[in-house]
């Protein structure tokens, strides 16, 4: 992993943030999305893809996960705090773009849409926990509703494509990494301010 990362911004709400999200094999953000059925039980077990016709066709997942470190081809990371991830989820609905949505960042496709978006807010209590996912606060999900019956079975109840992927524009600032002995100074300095507080109050 690159030691150059950068925190990814929208200086311009016009201008930069998500304007896409891609159906994908291989989801940087390292984690796939679910399929919901009927009943909202969570199935991700692939043998159950000859029940597609009884199904929502609903594809629920994380589209952006705060913090993450995410590798990119050009020997560099980038990283998304949870006050941009939060923006970025606002103006994509603000901005219309619940209909766009392409395969492999190559292919757009029609009769797939947008139809839940919100920031988890607690990890424990939050809805995305009882659909199966662990995942932090601030994190972007997102479900899409796949009214193209070729596209469901030939591509998401298959397995083929596996999450989600964003197209977007994005202003950026590199974030300096700090080494483990440097996060270790900063945990004994932190130990030290507490240890005189309170002796201070004593």
């Amino acid at each position: 992993m690159s030691d150059i990362t950068y925190e990814m911004l929208i200086d311009n709400d016009l201008v930069d943030g998500v304007f896409c999200i891609s159906l994908v094999d291989s989801p940087a953000i390292m984690t796939d999305y679910i399929l919901l059925s009927k009943d909202n039980k969570v199935s991700i077990d692939l043998e159950l893809k000859k029940l597609v016709d009884s199904k929502l066709q609903i594809v629920c997942g994380p589209a952006l996960i705060p913090n993450l470190v995410i590798p990119r081809q050009g020997g560099y990371n980038i990283i998304f705090s949870s006050d941009t991830i939060r923006k970025i989820s606002e103006n994509f609905l603000i901005q219309n773009h619940q209909a766009s949505v392409s395969i492999q960042h190559q292919q757009p496709v029609n009769k797939v849409n947008l139809v839940e978006s919100w920031i988890i807010t607690d990890n424990k209590l939050d809805k995305s926990r009882a659909l199966g996912f662990n995942l932090p606060v601030g994190t972007w999900m997102t479900s899409f509703k796949v009214n193209d019956t070729d596209l469901w079975t030939e591509y998401i109840a298959s397995g083929i494509l596996k999450g989600f992927s964003i197209e977007g524009n994005f202003s950026q600032q590199e974030k300096l990494q700090k080494t483990e002995e440097e996060l270790l100074d900063d945990d004994i300095m932190e130990i030290i301010n507490i240890i005189s507080q309170k002796q201070i109050k004593n």
